[in-house]
């Protein structure tokens, strides 16, 4: 798991830990937990900190509830969307049974991926929306 979000933006990790801890911030405060420290750390992928393997094991349940994206049936569609000059919005679609290109809009299923570029390259800054990820209790992801 901290592999994978390795590959995504600070803020979206900020904006998962939120999402993970906003129904249990009372419980967490009450066990001696700064909320905003916990977000912080998982944040910055500190597998050490206490409620890591909590979050961990939340986030990897979660990823059984997405559809299996295969390489062979799956495309990035021919156009994308900035954003910004550093943030742009791409779209994978079910190319299965469709030839010429992908474009947003046609009807087809499609994921969005929303990327940002940084100094090391581009990270997933959000999944499932085509929203830039808003912090707070509860963030917005969508």
């Amino acid at each position: 798991m901290k592999v994978a979000l390795s590959h995504s933006d600070p803020l979206l990790r900020t904006c998962l830990a939120q999402q993970w801890l906003s129904p249990m911030v009372d419980k967490a405060r009450s066990e001696g937990y700064d909320p905003d420290s916990v977000a912080r750390a998982i944040a910055e992928l500190d597998d050490s900190h206490p409620l890591w393997e909590p979050f961990e094991r939340t986030m990897l349940r979660g990823f059984d509830d997405w559809p299996d994206l295969h390489t062979d049936e799956w495309a990035v569609g021919a156009h994308d969307r900035l954003i910004s000059a550093d943030i742009e919005t791409v779209w994978l679609y079910d190319r299965r049974g469709k030839t010429g290109n992908l474009v947003h809009g046609d009807g087809d299923p499609y994921v969005p991926y929303l990327l940002k570029l940084g100094s090391d390259g581009w990270k997933v800054l959000n999944v499932w929306s085509e929203i830039v990820p808003v912090p707070g209790w509860p963030p917005t992801l969508r």
